[in-house]
């Protein structure tokens, strides 16, 4: 595949990916003709910009209503072509075939300058068609024999424009230039415009001849307060088009502020009353401001929303934090109901296995020592049973002083209640041999009762409830435990059975 080929196939892909993301309607609008359409691609690219900041495009012009046309591209290469691309638009959009030809490529733009190379090229139709569009084909416009409005006026009734010659000494300026720049007002002699103003977009050289190869394109000058004045605050930035008046060999700068926000205008101590109505600047900005309120509306709501997704996060730790601090003093299930608002109802156990204990000598134990050692003996013997009762499948009920009570069968039925809590009873026995009185340093003893029967289960109280158990198994129970030996479990022949 030879290179022209391979840019016409590139300018065919193109023309159809611009059209394929929604660009069909800016392209076809963009030139009555292909002139045109060449003169205006430069805005084009100045709007794709917005949103693509790193994008960095090529600059065209046309010199004459001739066949030749001015291209500026970027990169290094000393060989641009846009013929593929031109083609596709000429042959797409306006119905004609073309060819084109380079004449010359400078390379005479300056180091800080993202152009590198300038083309010419020769463009010839095949058909007339797409040059018979236009309306100055048709008639030529009429012209008064000499101008109807005076400079007075028009400097006060157009504030923002800049008149000056091929050396950029300004000949003339709106009111609205002259209240910025006081260089302006009356200079006894002319000023250089580059003294006052800096050239911020296109990025070339600040000279006549720049200026007229880029006449497409929109100019965005920094307007100074004087040659020695160089605060941003004081500044004012200008945005619009450079015109070249063949019949005066004179440049206008017609433009307008370019702020974007109300803040801004405040800065640089402008007012709506300062932008001609026409200006589109004035809509541009009430847009916008109304944009950045309705941001802010949304990043308080975005901000609530975060803060609400934090504080839901939040709650659901501490409900997670309560329901297991509640889980270990009641039953998971039980809590369950509880942290739902549900009332829990009393429930009916035919059949479950009931175990006691205390500890022996626990009434001398507790006069001859501090309330603080008791404290520490019982931690240390009750985290040993609780941790058997993890093991061992079975409810711890409640403890009293040195009394542990402990269920199988409840709140989860199972047939293996006796053999739980027995198994229960033993890890017990082996549990208390680990903890020593803090009076005599021996391991303790205890005493074990087991009985198994019906029961009945429920929470009582509001403020602090407790999983309780009622009936004669509970009674029954108790009394196997008192009338028990020391290390020994007293087991009644309904849980033998």
């Amino acid at each position: 595949m030879s290179k022209d080929e391979l840019y016409e196939m590139f300018g065919r892909y193109f023309f159809k990916y611009f059209k394929r993301h929604g660009y069909d309607k800016m392209i076809y609008t963009l030139g009555q003709d292909l002139k045109k359409f060449i003169r205006n691609l430069d805005s084009l690219h100045d709007y794709l910009q917005i949103d693509n900041k790193g994008m960095v495009p090529p600059s065209f012009s046309v010199i004459d209503m001739g066949d030749v046309a001015n291209f500026q591209a970027l990169g290094r290469s000393p060989d641009p072509d846009p013929s593929g691309m031109l083609s596709t638009v000429a042959k797409e959009i306006f119905g004609t075939e073309i060819q084109l030809k380079v004449l010359n490529i400078e390379t005479d733009f300056p180091a800080e300058s993202r152009y590198r190379t300038h083309a010419k090229l020769l463009i010839t139709f095949s058909s007339t068609g797409s040059l018979a569009v236009s309306l100055e084909d048709y008639f030529q416009p009429w012209c008064p024999a000499h101008s109807h409005i005076t400079v007075r006026s028009f400097i006060r009734h157009f504030p923002y424009h800049i008149v000056f010659d091929e050396q950029l000494l300004v000949r003339q300026s709106g009111v609205g230039i002259q209240t910025v720049c006081h260089a302006l007002r009356s200079p006894s002699e002319p000023v250089r415009l580059t003294d006052v103003c800096d050239l911020v977009n296109p990025p070339v050289a600040f000279t006549a001849s720049f200026i007229r190869r880029f006449l497409n394109s929109a100019f965005t000058l920094l307007l100074r307060r004087g040659p020695e004045e160089t605060s941003p605050e004081t500044s004012l930035l200008l945005k619009g088009q450079m015109i070249h008046m063949d019949d005066t060999q004179l440049f206008l700068f017609f433009c307008s502020p370019r702020v974007l926000t109300l803040c801004e205008m405040m800065e640089k101590r402008l007012c709506m009353s300062d932008l001609p109505l026409y200006d589109v600047t004035r809509e541009l900005l009430q847009v916008n401001q109304q944009r950045l309120a309705e941001i802010g509306i949304s990043r308080q709501l975005d901000e609530m929303t975060y803060q609400m997704r934090r504080m839901t996060a939040e709650l659901e730790v501490e409900k997670q934090k309560t329901y297991t601090l509640l889980s270990q003093m009641l039953p998971a299930k039980v809590a369950k109901q509880l942290l739902d608002g549900k009332k829990v109802k009393a429930e009916k156990y035919d059949i479950c296995t009931i175990l006691f204990s205390d500890i022996v000598t626990f009434t001398d134990i507790a006069s001859q020592c501090t309330p603080m050692d008791v404290v520490d003996m019982l931690n240390s013997l009750y985290s040993l049973f609780d941790h058997a009762t993890e093991v061992n499948r079975v409810y711890k009920v409640e403890t009293i002083g040195d009394a542990y009570m402990v269920v199988g069968g409840v709140p989860e039925r199972t047939v293996l209640h006796a053999e739980l809590v027995c198994e229960q009873a033993m890890d017990m026995l082996e549990a208390a041999g680990k903890v020593c009185s803090p009076v005599t340093k021996k391991p303790l003893q205890v005493r074990i009762g087991i009985h198994t029967g019906p029961t009945v289960a429920g929470v009582v109280g509001d403020k602090m409830p407790r999983f309780c158990l009622f009936g004669d198994t509970v009674n029954v129970a108790s009394r196997m435990e008192s009338h028990g030996l020391p290390n020994r479990v007293h087991v009644s022949p309904e849980a033998h059975e």
